[in-house]
């Protein structure tokens, strides 16, 4: 659908309404215990594109994204305004100055903050995340420009308060991204649990996660180009979304925001069925010939975990399906790129790319991964070719277990395709790994699996005598 509104900008105080043209657009998604609504909208004038997604889930809440795309917008905007019915609340807002989160009463007020939580005594209840200002750079990275964060505006009316929330004016090539959850008679947080307000500092406030209108972002390592201070990359991993899926049982707010996230990130698999990395890594591309909009089996297994974690409860069609095209991907990619070893098993390599390239290694924190999360929708699924998958490289890992350890008892990082075992392990993150595979295998089998418990012996002497004890027991 095509409407004609108008753009409210901000010029020294007043509002000026702009006419534009708005493009529409609605799907659902359907889970175990309702329907979410998805409403898209993308609102255009000459200089600036508005764009925003509405989720409205089953509960009543729903979850709004926007991100203010300027050519160039050299006045504030206001993205968002609602009004608050009830003459009493409280705000609590989180103070970047002294790393805290303070609560105030509800009053007239201008508000500059990451996150804010809006209560009155009606019973609704807001979650805002304030406007960012990213600048877009190459390989889709972002260069967050920290000192033209967007703020909020409270104004008192006869029956409550007026809402605004602004963008600042936009550079070129720029865009203000923000969002925010909203509940109408349902309390968004657990407040009885002591660590409510903690927990929440995992949210993207002064951190290293910042969520983005188009996905999850994380600060650019030094090896991807571009990299720098204040640049992130999208990060196909999606670890904040990790994080709102282990708070869904507590807070409802936190499942709003796992259903809506994660629908974001399905919109970046691509047509062969996996989610590229955007970035050039500089070692990818001299080791490997691997270029930008790279396969990592390790961010696309960590995300399609994520999809299994909350599987019980959201029951959800569209993700099944996203999961299952993701699959069939990879059981071709395992078959056409992978080493075989003594008995017929496979070490599938790490990463790929479609244009022509070097055969990449592969690591034993990617396999191991790869194992569980392929078992695991075996089960979902009843589907016999995952587990078969897996078992192959499982008999992978144990045709070659002495090959990995080296002799100071640490494991080597991977097999490279001379066949040679090298690089060094991290320090922890492959015996949690071993650890949750040697579980789901004693479970499955009724015991251990010899080959990889002596991994995990020798892992975990090196842990112990390098005082490494972050690690899973």
């Amino acid at each position: 659908a095509v409407i004609i509104t108008a753009f409210v900008e901000m010029i020294n105080g007043k509002e000026l309404e702009m006419p534009r043209v708005v493009r529409t657009h609605a799907s659902m998604l359907q889970l175990r215990d309702g329907a979410v609504k998805v409403s898209e909208s993308q609102e255009e004038t000459d200089a600036t594109i508005f764009a925003q997604r509405v989720y409205e889930i089953y509960n009543g809440d729903s979850v709004t994204m926007g991100s203010v795309i300027a050519g160039k917008q050299e006045h504030s905007v206001c993205v968002e305004r609602f009004e608050l019915e009830g003459t009493q609340g409280k705000l609590i807002y989180f103070d970047a100055s002294s790393k805290a989160w303070k609560t105030n009463e509800l009053k007239e007020s201008l508000i500059q903050s990451s996150c804010l939580i809006l209560q009155t005594e009606e019973g609704s209840e807001y979650l805002i995340y304030t406007p960012k200002v990213y600048k877009h750079l190459e390989n889709g990275s972002l260069e967050y420009l920290g000192e033209m964060d967007g703020h909020l505006e409270i104004a008192e009316t006869n029956t409550g308060y007026s809402i605004s929330v602004i963008a600042p004016g936009i550079p070129d090539n720029c865009s203000a991204d923000y969002m925010y959850v909203h509940s109408v008679g349902n309390a968004l947080f657990d407040w009885n649990r002591s660590n409510t307000l903690d927990y929440w500092s995992l949210y993207p406030l002064d951190g290293d996660a910042r969520w983005c209108y188009d996905g999850f972002y994380f600060p650019a390592p030094s090896t991807y180009i571009p990299s720098g201070e204040n640049i992130y990359y999208q990060c196909i991993a999606a670890y904040l979304c990790k994080s709102f899926a282990y708070g869904a049982p507590y807070h409802p707010v936190s499942m709003d925001l796992t259903i809506a996230t994660l629908e974001t990130m399905l919109r970046l698999q691509n047509d062969h069925g996996y989610f590229p990395t955007q970035s050039l890594s500089t070692w990818l591309l001299e080791d490997y010939n691997i270029g930008a909009n790279f396969f990592d089996t390790r961010f696309n297994t960590d995300l399609i975990g994520i999809f299994h974690y909350i599987s019980d409860w959201s029951d959800c069609k569209e993700f099944d399906e996203s999961v299952r095209a993701y699959f069939e991907f990879f059981l071709a990619f395992a078959e056409d790129h992978h080493y075989e070893t003594e008995s017929g098993g496979w070490l599938v390599q790490d990463y790929w790319t479609p244009q022509a390239h070097k055969t990449s290694h592969s690591s034993l924190n990617h396999q191991v991964a790869e194992i569980i999360l392929l078992y695991r929708y075996a089960k979902v699924f009843n589907a016999s070719e995952l587990e078969a998958c897996a078992d192959k490289m499982l008999a992978g890992i144990r045709d070659t277990m002495p090959e990995w350890i080296m002799r100071n008892g640490n494991l080597h990082y991977a097999r490279y395709p001379d066949g040679t075992y090298g690089g060094v392990d991290y320090p922890y993150l492959t015996y949690n790994d071993l650890l949750e595979l040697q579980t789901l295998l004693q479970k499955k089998y009724g015991s251990p699996n010899p080959y990889i418990q002596a991994l995990m012996a020798s892992k975990k002497t090196w842990m112990d005598a390098n005082q490494i004890s972050d690690y899973s027991r």
